[in-house]
């Protein structure tokens, strides 16, 4: 009597059978092609299964709204175009500050949660954008440019997230989209695919955990003229995600050694 035994292994069935007795018909080259189909299904369960990807989100760790009774925070000074730069009380604000002064925001993310930074795949950035104002400067739009201003380096301590005078009006380190603002849009906007493949590159080379990333949005345009007002965006909502692909899990390290084992098992 011929006995065969069935069991399941990670997906796909192996067969065993008493080859000093099995069918005649069956020669070798049925059993070999028997034993490359059960490896493709194999092969192919392992790469759905071998990794899968995760996406963090950046904890906001500071809009600047904690420093605010800080007078001198809020003075104006020139920025790198060489024009006046404010910051503005009660939310998150890129545009015009009265009549010669460009409005700006730096925002600072934690930088946790990340094991290994190669595994970073993609970093998008949102976040909901609003009117206040008069957003036109003369007959144009106001323009919002998104960019990296810094990284924060050195030990960890309770100010390490906060924003300076310099973070308004410094040079950006990279930017990211240089018309952020779509030209007075409302609703949700983010980073197009160039300024996450920035952004990806970016932290990629320069993620370090425990750190935090400052963020500018700014008004890159000339400031308005006298009689203008306030105006530009406001953005709430924000959101800073890291998408990682990490290392294969142990689900495929498994079933490569079950690979292993036919293999042997088959010659």
């Amino acid at each position: 009597m011929n006995h065969i035994y069935t069991h399941n292994e990670l997906f796909f069935l192996d067969i065993q059978v008493d080859e000093s007795n099995y069918l005649p018909h069956l020669n070798n080259n049925t059993m070999k092609t028997q034993t490359k189909n059960t490896l493709a299904v194999a092969i192919a369960t392992l790469g759905m299964i071998g990794t899968s990807s995760a996406a963090t989100v950046l904890s906001l760790a500071n809009d600047g709204m904690n420093q605010n009774a800080d007078s001198s925070f809020r003075t104006a000074d020139l920025n790198a175009n060489g024009v006046a730069t404010a910051f503005r009380n009660g939310g998150i604000f890129a545009g015009h500050f009265g009549s010669g002064v460009n409005l700006n925001s730096t925002l600072s993310f934690e930088l946790t949660g990340i094991t290994d930074p190669a595994d970073i795949t993609n970093v998008t950035f949102s976040a909901t954008q609003g009117i206040f104002g008069n957003p036109v400067n003369g007959s144009s739009p106001v323009n919002i440019e998104l960019s990296v201003v810094r990284v924060s380096s050195g030990a960890i301590s309770a100010t390490s997230d906060d924003i300076q005078i310099s973070d308004h009006n410094s040079a950006a380190a990279l930017v990211l989209s240089s018309n952020f603002d779509s030209d007075i849009e409302t609703g949700a906007v983010s980073l197009d695919a160039t300024g996450q493949g920035l952004l990806t590159t970016f932290l990629q080379d320069n993620y370090e955990e425990g750190q935090f990333l400052f963020l500018g949005l700014r008004q890159t345009g000339p400031p308005v003229g006298s009689g203008s007002g306030d105006g530009g965006f406001s953005y709430s909502n924000v959101v800073l995600e890291v998408t990682t692909v990490p290392e294969p899990s142990s689900a495929a390290l498994l079933g490569l050694g079950g690979l292993a084992l036919i293999m042997r098992r088959r010659k």
